[in-house]
């Protein structure tokens, strides 16, 4: 499975997530790594997250471990 990145705007920053596959659950938004889904790399919750978009980053200081 090919893994994409993907924009998360939090209230506080701009975070660039390589997307194995994702979980939105009431609100809550869950990255994992894998696409059998588990692996977490990110998971905010309802209040954690402004918006989500499939996006590559245009370098590499954009990206976070």
């Amino acid at each position: 499975m090919k893994q994409r990145w993907a924009l998360v705007k939090t209230p506080n920053s701009d975070d660039f997530v390589r997307v194995g596959s994702m979980s939105f659950d009431g609100g809550s938004l869950i990255i994992f790594e894998d696409g059998d889904r588990r692996v977490v790399k990110r998971a905010y919750g309802p209040g954690g997250w402004l918006s989500f978009e499939w996006k590559e980053p245009e370098n590499a200081s954009e990206v976070q471990a």
